[in-house]
């Protein structure tokens, strides 16, 4: 899972059109599993959840338990927190974490 929180630097609110996924490299998968627990922050904000398969051939984020999709808006007094579940079984891998924003 990768944490996210976006908050804007001012009062300005920032328009989030998407989040996107680029796998730039696959190895064999890992004979082992590997993950990292972490304390987050941002108590108080709802997150916002969603899904990508890393080893589909074009990685596409979906929102997950009811979540809607983007678009979502921030500002410096109103960040959100989005969880990234991302799966990939077929391959190991690097992948670029990037958004798309307007405002």
């Amino acid at each position: 899972m990768l944490a996210l929180t976006v908050q804007g630097t001012g009062k300005a609110t920032v328009v989030l059109d998407g989040l996107h996924v680029r796998v730039v490299g696959k190895n064999a998968p890992l004979a082992w599993n590997v993950y990292a627990m972490g304390v987050g922050c941002c108590g108080g904000v709802e997150a916002k959840s969603f899904a990508v398969d890393l080893d589909a051939g074009r990685p596409v984020t979906t929102p997950k338990a009811g979540q809607r999709d983007f678009p979502y808006e921030v500002s410096e007094s109103d960040p959100e927190v989005f969880y990234v579940f991302a799966d990939a079984r077929a391959h190991d891998g690097g992948s670029e974490w990037g958004t798309a924003a307007t405002g």
